[in-house]
């Protein structure tokens, strides 16, 4: 079958020792693809005069030219993590790599000239038979080529509320793919009010996200300083509780990687999900404002605050105070939140723009 979507993640993973590539996307009709290519191996090049050089890897000859017009050889490793020692030994006889920084995922769609649009020719295999539930149809090493595809990915808009001390979770709100909720980790008993749902503990509020997440079938999972503090939190208490966090479309860890010097931030990967943070998309797209913080921004950009205007510990009290006193308007709080970040990302295009510059 020829089909045609968007990649919107490419990782791999090892098996059988060696790297396989899982790329994730979503097809024109709306039915959601993993590609799987088992024979996509690292290289790298070098001039091709310095082949006997390499004393591990394998060398053969390359139709590219350097810049220069040199001649060059490719040199292919095992797994991707042999590359960084073999590049380092050459450098250290004075000899010049290529494109050896090329990431190994990356490097599978370069050598396709695939910047997100794809056409995919190959037969496809059911989710049920192919092992993985998160996706419509599976490509096993199928071939690929660019193609002019724009799709509208799922998003899902997600922010937390804690305790003072951050040490224990009490709500986790979701705004986005038709709906606008929260979930609450208080007394099953109490009297819930609209597009609010209690649950006993913490770990029944991660359950209940998760199977929210697959359930939607998010592509996009977005908020407001959402990696840094929201997820990075959220997996903290799901170590603590001994809760498997699987918000993937293929069983996977979140994996977080913290923000690197003062103007960094963090980076989220979730197997077949992108998280993309509000905070970031604005200033990644050179959006000015006075102040980047939630309740700002959605001043400027929609002309509405957040439901609770204190500062410092005035608004720590306020919002514990609901949670305990006023159940309706804590939901109707977090719930805000939610649907600010993402009614903000929506209004101005940020998401379509991210994606847009991965097509450039």
């Amino acid at each position: 079958m020829i089909v045609r979507g968007f990649v919107l993640q490419c990782s791999y993973r090892i098996t059988g020792g060696v790297p396989v590539i899982y790329a994730f996307g979503r097809l024109e009709d709306d039915r959601t693809f993993l590609i799987r290519d088992f024979d996509q191996r690292p290289h790298f090049l070098i001039p091709a005069e310095f082949a006997d050089a390499v004393k591990s890897g394998t060398v053969e000859p390359d139709h590219r030219l350097s810049l220069a017009g040199e001649s060059l050889a490719r040199v292919s490793v095992v797994l991707p993590s042999d590359a960084p020692g073999v590049r380092d030994a050459l450098h250290g006889m004075g000899i010049a790599t290529y494109e050896a920084d090329v990431r190994f995922a990356m490097r599978y769609l370069i050598d396709r000239n695939v910047r997100g649009g794809v056409e995919i020719l190959g037969d496809a295999l059911q989710a049920s038979s192919g092992g993985d539930q998160g996706v419509d149809l599976i490509f096993d090493n199928p071939q690929i080529a660019p193609a002019d595809v724009t799709v509208a990915p799922r998003v899902l808009s997600f922010d937390i509320e804690t305790n003072p001390h951050t040490d224990r979770l009490l709500a986790i709100a979701c705004y986005g793919c038709g709906v606008d909720e929260v979930v609450v980790v208080t007394d099953p008993d109490r009297q819930m009010p609209e597009r609010t749902i209690a649950v006993a503990d913490e770990r029944g509020a991660l359950r209940y996200f998760c199977d929210l997440v697959r359930r939607l079938d998010v592509d996009v999972l977005t908020g407001w300083n959402v990696i840094d503090f929201d997820l990075n939190f959220l997996q903290r208490v799901a170590q603590r509780v001994r809760f498997d966090l699987q918000l993937g479309r293929h069983p996977g860890t979140v994996r977080i990687r913290e923000a690197q010097g003062y103007f960094g931030s963090g980076h989220a990967t979730i197997p077949g999900r992108l998280v993309l943070d509000g905070l970031d998309l604005l200033r990644g797209a050179f959006v000015k404002m006075d102040e980047y913080s939630l309740g700002a921004v959605a001043s400027v950009v929609l002309g509405e605050g957040k439901t609770i205007a204190s500062h410092g510990q005035d608004k720590v009290d306020d919002i514990l105070r609901s949670y305990a006193e006023d159940l309706a308007a804590f939901a109707f709080y977090a719930r805000t939140d939610a649907r600010l970040a993402l009614q903000i990302i929506e209004r101005l295009d940020l998401v379509d723009l991210a994606l847009r510059g991965q097509r450039l």
